[in-house]
């Protein structure tokens, strides 16, 4: 993969049953926990915006019908 260009960790997809998941050794993975509360109806949106990168969600029932 170096050799096509490709830099940082990879998971490649080794197999059809297994995958090589790489684990972080000696280093501390970044975490954050956002609570949502009020009333959402079906196709509302929420975004976060976590260090310029926008991430997005569609809202939808528990059921669909």
């Amino acid at each position: 993969m170096g050799k096509l260009g490709l830099q940082g960790p990879i998971n490649q997809y080794i197999g059809v049953f297994w995958w090589n998941q790489r684990t972080c050794v000696g280093s501390v993975l970044n975490v954050a926990q956002v609570a949502f509360t009020g009333t959402f109806v079906d196709q509302d949106q929420v975004f976060l915006n976590i260090g310029g990168q926008v991430c997005s969600k569609t809202v939808y029932p528990a059921t669909r019908r």
